[in-house]
């Protein structure tokens, strides 16, 4: 399994890694800060899960997960957030919004596909 993981700050990027790889030891699990590395990342390692922060600096994170589920439609798709999903997000190329203060659970759901 392939975990690609976006978020422009380093503390949740580091626990986020840290997490995945002691549930998931055989995952290689790829991180950045950087919106266009991490489209670069997705094409050529072809992540089978993809958790993207929602306001990165260098770009917005459903802008993102769109463009990489337009190359990998087969991709698993979370947006990581502090905020509530917003109302006005009608394209949904994501399949699941997580808020940054919810329980390790709705991780741990996403991948196994429960959420």
């Amino acid at each position: 399994m392939k975990i690609l993981i976006v978020d422009d700050n380093e503390q949740v990027l580091s626990n986020m890694k840290k997490l995945l790889e002691s549930l998931y030891p055989d995952a290689k699990v790829i991180t950045t800060e950087d919106a266009t590395e991490a489209f670069d990342f997705a094409i050529a390692e072809k992540p089978d899960y993809c958790i993207i922060d929602f306001r990165l600096k260098s770009a917005d994170g459903v802008v993102l997960a769109s463009r990489i589920k337009h190359f990998l439609p087969e991709a698993h798709i979370a947006i990581l957030s502090a905020f509530k999903k917003p109302t006005y997000i009608s394209e949904k190329p994501f399949d699941v919004w997580i808020e940054k203060n919810e329980n390790i659970f709705s991780i741990i759901d996403f991948f196994t596909g429960k959420k």
